[in-house]
């Protein structure tokens, strides 16, 4: 099971690693990048989901985590993110 293409998750480690400071946006704009770089997984789709919330954007995150659900094939995790929307 691989959360993100490979060039993805180098970007991914590389950033985590160097310890960068991270705003709501940066993140947000970084998980709308690598589910666009990788439409068909599911975790990106759900880290979206969860970054717009936070930042108050309810509405995006609902359709992020539609997208997720839609991914998923493990159908608990599926259906546990769902009763987050809710």
């Amino acid at each position: 099971f691989t959360l993100f293409h490979e060039e993805s998750a180098e970007r991914w480690q590389k950033a985590s690693r160097e310890g960068e400071e991270w705003s709501l946006d940066d993140l947000v704009s970084t998980f709308e990048t690598l589910a666009a770089e990788d439409s068909e997984s599911a975790v990106p789709w759900y880290n979206l989901a969860l970054a717009l919330a936070w930042r108050g954007d309810n509405l995006r995150a609902l359709e992020a985590l539609e997208k997720y659900v839609d991914r998923e094939t493990d159908l608990d995790a599926a259906a546990d993110a769902w009763d987050l929307g809710e």
